[in-house]
């Protein structure tokens, strides 16, 4: 309730700006709610739950094209912004994010080294990847011609799993045979790179908008995630204001009709009323929130050397192994020297 408190009086000293060619109810809210609860958790001395959960960093390059300088400053974020528009995919769009821009003629960068100007590539990768990972989707922009704000409702899809491994540090250097230490740190911070085998995300939530720049109405579907041991299955929930009701979006062809936009056809509203005629989907996914998913615990190995292991906790160990598809683990879990029969203990059920 405090960090709430603490919220609503920073809405009226710490005002969120208006641009004219930017929505501020959506593109703005997003960072400055972030932000201030960022803020609020450490006016109160409170745990830093959200840069705990959401926080990464980019790794703000310049490389020089005609010297062999190459220059690296390291930024904090809580969420990205990819572009919709002239992308039909998540993965066209991040491709298009790290590949930067040629910075020649009177915009070339001046290489401290040289102490000239050169063209040089600046661009944005990923050098330490959050736990979450919150992805905004640029549907909103200003028509200068119009002078109005604008909604793209552009089909734009999203995978439910996802791989940032090639849009980071650790990968880009090697593709590039550029060794780390080959970088000039220009700034005060230096995070450790995500390792290249713990950049792989589930989606498990996401916002949609439903109307246009004018206005609308927010809901969202979230996954509910539950211990892989549980034996149940995860379900999806629509939240919609006070309402909360379980959804098939997992479904073949669900998500596509209910978040990525593009034209729609008669029945095709999330409410399945008709709609009368073709046009673009005004409901479509604004935010995504991708989950970091983790190794096998190195642990496990741990639990089975043990002389006091147990039955029990062997073949909960190996239910955990053959679900996780790991061949590695399960072939180590075989070949581990128990005291009583291993295959006993590795029976799917």
């Amino acid at each position: 309730i405090a960090i709430f408190n603490t919220l609503q009086y920073s809405c009226y000293v710490y005002p969120i700006p208006i641009y004219p060619d930017r929505n501020p109810l959506k593109d703005e809210f997003f960072n400055a709610l972030l932000d201030n609860l960022v803020e609020g958790t450490k006016a109160l001395q409170q745990p830093p739950f959200i840069t705990d959960v959401l926080e990464g960093s980019f790794a703000d390059q310049k490389i020089c094209k005609d010297c062999p300088h190459r220059y690296t400053r390291t930024e904090p974020f809580l969420s990205i912004s990819v572009d919709v528009r002239n992308h039909e995919n998540l993965t066209d769009s991040l491709d298009e994010f790290v590949k930067g821009d040629l910075l020649e003629g009177n915009n070339a960068y001046h290489c401290e080294l040289c102490d000239k100007k050169v063209d040089t590539v600046k661009r944005l990768c990923f050098q330490r990847l959050p736990n979450i990972l919150a992805i905004q989707l640029k549907r909103f922009g200003y028509d200068w011609e119009r002078e109005c704000a604008v909604k793209y409702n552009d089909y734009f899809e999203f995978p439910n799993t996802l791989s940032m491994e090639r849009y980071t540090v650790d990968y880009l250097s090697r593709i590039e045979q550029t060794p780390a230490h080959q970088m000039i740190e220009t700034g005060d911070r230096q995070d450790i790179p995500t390792p290249s085998d713990n950049s792989n995300y589930r989606l498990v939530g996401v916002v949609v908008h439903s109307g246009q720049a004018s206005g609308g109405h927010y809901y969202s579907y979230i996954k509910q995630r539950i211990r892989e041991d549980s034996g149940q299955l995860e379900k999806w929930y629509r939240f919609d204001d006070v309402d909360v009701s379980e959804c098939n979006v997992d479904q073949e062809g669900q998500m596509a009709r209910l978040c990525f936009g593009g034209d729609s056809n008669d029945s095709d509203s999330p409410d399945k009323k008709p709609i009368g005629r073709a046009q673009k989907r005004w409901w479509n996914a604004y935010i995504l929130f991708y989950e970091r998913v983790e190794p096998p615990s190195p642990d496990l190995t741990v639990t089975l050397t043990t002389r006091d292991t147990t039955r029990d906790t062997a073949r909960d160990t190996a239910r955990v192994a053959t679900r996780s598809g790991d061949d590695n683990l399960c072939e180590m879990v075989m070949n581990m020297s128990l005291k009583y029969n291993p295959p006993a203990a590795l029976v799917r059920q």
